[in-house]
């Protein structure tokens, strides 16, 4: 399996190592911000995972804020 994943990512022109998953995002090659569809705090962390459940083409990522706000 990780023969294919890798050839793919080659394929792709994408990283295959941790390191080079963060060289990638540092770069700015990545649009992480586009892919947050929803930040939310802790407290609401059980009822997005519900959400994503419920509708899961309308979640790409949900960002659980730690800090309460």
């Amino acid at each position: 399996m990780k023969r294919e994943s890798t050839s793919w990512a080659r394929a792709t022109r994408l990283p295959t190592t941790f390191a080079g998953v963060i060289s990638y995002l540092e770069a700015g090659r990545f649009p992480v911000d586009a892919v947050i569809t929803h930040v939310v705090p802790f407290a609401e962390a059980g009822a997005a995972l519900t959400m994503w459940a419920n509708d899961p083409g309308t979640v790409t990522k949900i960002v659980v804020d730690l800090g309460g706000s």
